[in-house]
Protein backbone atom coordinates (compact mmCIF):
# COMPACT_ATOMS: atom_id res chain seq x y z
CA UNK A 1 0.00 0.00 0.00
CA UNK A 2 1.64 3.48 -0.95
CA UNK A 3 1.30 5.61 2.09
CA UNK A 4 1.87 9.37 2.65
CA UNK A 5 3.31 11.25 6.08
CA UNK A 6 2.29 14.29 6.99
CA UNK A 7 4.40 15.66 9.70
CA UNK A 8 7.73 13.83 9.00
CA UNK A 9 9.95 16.01 10.28
CA UNK A 10 8.86 16.15 14.15
CA UNK A 11 10.23 13.14 16.83
CA UNK A 12 6.79 10.98 15.74
CA UNK A 13 6.88 11.44 12.13
CA UNK A 14 10.37 10.12 11.97
CA UNK A 15 9.73 7.16 14.01
CA UNK A 16 6.63 6.08 11.88
CA UNK A 17 8.47 6.75 8.68
CA UNK A 18 11.51 4.45 9.95
CA UNK A 19 8.63 1.87 11.13
CA UNK A 20 7.07 2.14 7.22
CA UNK A 21 10.07 2.37 4.85
CA UNK A 22 11.23 -0.68 5.83
CA UNK A 23 7.52 -2.45 6.54
CA UNK A 24 6.75 -5.29 3.79
CA UNK A 25 3.38 -4.18 3.12
CA UNK A 26 4.13 -0.28 3.16
CA UNK A 27 5.85 1.77 0.77
CA UNK A 28 6.52 5.72 1.86
CA UNK A 29 5.34 7.18 -1.81
CA UNK A 30 4.76 10.89 -0.21
CA UNK A 31 6.03 13.37 2.68
CA UNK A 32 4.06 16.38 3.23
CA UNK A 33 4.66 19.53 6.20
CA UNK A 34 2.80 22.10 7.65
CA UNK A 35 5.88 23.89 8.19
CA UNK A 36 8.41 23.61 5.23
CA UNK A 37 11.29 23.74 7.51
CA UNK A 38 12.69 21.14 5.44
CA UNK A 39 12.62 20.50 1.64
CA UNK A 40 13.74 17.01 1.36
CA UNK A 41 14.20 13.72 3.46
CA UNK A 42 18.05 13.92 3.97
CA UNK A 43 17.81 17.18 5.10
CA UNK A 44 16.49 15.67 8.34
CA UNK A 45 18.76 12.85 8.14
CA UNK A 46 21.52 12.26 6.27
CA UNK A 47 21.36 8.48 5.45
CA UNK A 48 17.69 8.89 4.70
CA UNK A 49 16.69 9.16 0.55
CA UNK A 50 16.38 12.75 -1.28
CA UNK A 51 13.07 12.26 -1.10
CA UNK A 52 11.16 16.04 -1.42
CA UNK A 53 8.82 17.22 0.67
CA UNK A 54 5.98 19.17 0.12
CA UNK A 55 3.37 21.72 1.46
CA UNK A 56 0.25 19.89 2.37
CA UNK A 57 -2.70 21.48 0.82
CA UNK A 58 -5.77 20.43 2.61
CA UNK A 59 -8.01 20.94 -0.49
CA UNK A 60 -5.69 18.95 -3.06
CA UNK A 61 -6.49 15.62 -3.87
CA UNK A 62 -3.50 13.01 -2.89
CA UNK A 63 -3.27 11.24 -5.53
CA UNK A 64 -0.94 8.08 -5.26
CA UNK A 65 -1.10 7.18 -1.41
CA UNK A 66 -4.09 4.70 -0.26
CA UNK A 67 -3.24 5.75 3.39
CA UNK A 68 -2.25 8.96 4.50
CA UNK A 69 -0.52 9.30 8.37
CA UNK A 70 -0.90 12.48 10.25
CA UNK A 71 2.18 12.50 12.71
CA UNK A 72 1.30 16.28 13.65
CA UNK A 73 0.85 18.22 17.27
CA UNK A 74 -2.28 17.70 18.52
CA UNK A 75 -5.36 20.43 17.81
CA UNK A 76 -4.31 21.05 14.20
CA UNK A 77 -5.73 18.26 12.13
CA UNK A 78 -9.40 18.97 12.96
CA UNK A 79 -8.89 22.11 11.80
CA UNK A 80 -8.57 20.49 7.74
CA UNK A 81 -10.10 17.14 8.11
CA UNK A 82 -13.18 17.96 6.37
CA UNK A 83 -11.36 19.47 3.31
CA UNK A 84 -9.34 16.55 3.29
CA UNK A 85 -12.30 14.03 3.20
CA UNK A 86 -14.18 15.90 0.62
CA UNK A 87 -11.33 16.07 -1.65
CA UNK A 88 -10.17 12.40 -0.66
CA UNK A 89 -13.15 10.61 0.01
CA UNK A 90 -12.02 6.99 -0.21
CA UNK A 91 -8.19 8.26 1.53
CA UNK A 92 -7.92 6.60 4.92
CA UNK A 93 -6.49 8.11 7.52
CA UNK A 94 -4.31 7.65 10.39
CA UNK A 95 -4.03 10.45 12.79
CA UNK A 96 -1.77 10.05 15.75
CA UNK A 97 -2.79 13.15 17.35
CA UNK A 98 -5.51 13.05 19.94
CA UNK A 99 -8.32 14.90 17.54
CA UNK A 100 -10.46 12.46 16.68
CA UNK A 101 -10.08 10.25 19.96
CA UNK A 102 -13.66 11.14 21.44
CA UNK A 103 -17.14 10.46 19.49
CA UNK A 104 -18.63 13.69 21.04
CA UNK A 105 -17.12 16.93 19.87
CA UNK A 106 -18.43 17.82 23.27
CA UNK A 107 -15.31 16.78 25.31
CA UNK A 108 -12.89 18.44 23.47
CA UNK A 109 -13.11 22.29 25.22
CA UNK A 110 -12.86 20.38 28.75
CA UNK A 111 -10.10 17.93 28.22
CA UNK A 112 -7.73 19.41 25.74
CA UNK A 113 -8.89 23.27 25.68
CA UNK A 114 -9.82 23.42 22.24
CA UNK A 115 -13.60 23.53 20.03
CA UNK A 116 -13.65 20.56 17.44
CA UNK A 117 -14.31 22.24 14.15
CA UNK A 118 -14.68 18.79 12.08
CA UNK A 119 -17.91 17.55 11.44
CA UNK A 120 -16.33 14.11 10.44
Amino acid sequence: MKVGILGVSGYTGQALYECLRSHPKFEVASLYSATQKYKCLSEIHSLWPKMPITDFDPHSQLAGIEILFLAIPHGQSHRFMDAVRASNPKLKIVDLSADFRFDSAEAYPRIYGFEHQSKN
